[in-house]
């Protein structure tokens, strides 16, 4: 979505999109009081995965996408972050380079997922 762009969209909309993230996300094994960080520019699609993190009880851990992989690291590492939900595929490279430093990190899912073709999951 372009930067200013008008983004319009029902209650009855949001909440379905909610809900299909949510229960993506319970399908994933995010339980209540999971921490979930969200690695994405602020656009509508945030919204919805924080709101959908949200009704699960699961704690959003919100990770500037300008955040070097060190940064990103310490910041999902400190959280104790078990899954992170990634803007594109540049960002799950990054997740990528530091996974060995998250222990307790057991899913990512992406976005935008072109160009994840046979990476395995995504949402």
């Amino acid at each position: 979505m372009t930067a200013g762009a008008r983004f319009e969209l029902s209650y009855v909309d949001l909440e379905a999109h909610v809900n299909e993230i949510a229960d993506g996300l319970i399908t994933l094994g995010v339980r209540p009081g999971d921490r979930v960080a969200l690695l994405a520019e602020i656009r509508p699609e945030w919204t919805i995965c924080d709101l959908a993190i949200a009704s699960i009880g699961a704690i959003c851990v919100p990770v500037r996408p300008t955040s070097s992989a060190e940064e990103i690291a310490g910041v999902l590492g400190g959280a104790e972050a078990r899954a992170v939900i990634c803007e594109n595929l540049g960002h799950f490279e990054t997740i990528g380079t530091i996974r060995d430093m998250l222990p307790d990190l057991d899913m990512i899912a992406v976005l935008e997922p072109d160009g994840l073709r046979g990476w395995g999951r995504t949402m």
